[in-house]
């Protein structure tokens, strides 16, 4: 999945341009038809893509896409590279995110309940 997500990122900014719906549409065709333990297994690379992606837009796409990810796997249960990385993400969007996308990560950690 990591793999796929950043091929989503390649040249998105042109693809946006042409498709308003283009994040959407990726996102669907990137999920479809996964598990629920599927999407469990991949959260870490959704996480990784997370940590490496230092574009404001791109980070919040990323955390849409992991809320999915979370919505697919049908749990709260934090998963442990989640929770190993927890400060590390915190880092991460305080450093590289706006308020804007700071509150899509305030949802996800309210969809965990994480404080």
């Amino acid at each position: 999945m990591e793999k796929a997500i950043l091929e989503i990122f390649e040249d998105w900014e042109k693809k946006l341009e042409i498709d308003e719906w283009y994040f959407q549409n990726s996102y669907e065709s990137l999920v479809d038809g996964l598990s629920s333990e599927e999407a469990y297994k991949n959260i870490p690379a959704v996480i990784r893509v997370l940590l490496n992606t230092k574009n404001n837009f791109l980070i919040g796409e990323t955390l849409e896409i992991l809320i999915g990810i979370y919505n697919i796997a049908d749990t709260t249960e934090i998963h442990p590279y989640l929770r190993e990385n927890k400060v590390e993400i915190g880092i991460h969007i305080h450093t590289y995110a706006d308020d804007q996308v700071k509150e899509v990560y305030n949802e996800l950690k309210s969809l965990l309940r994480i404080s």
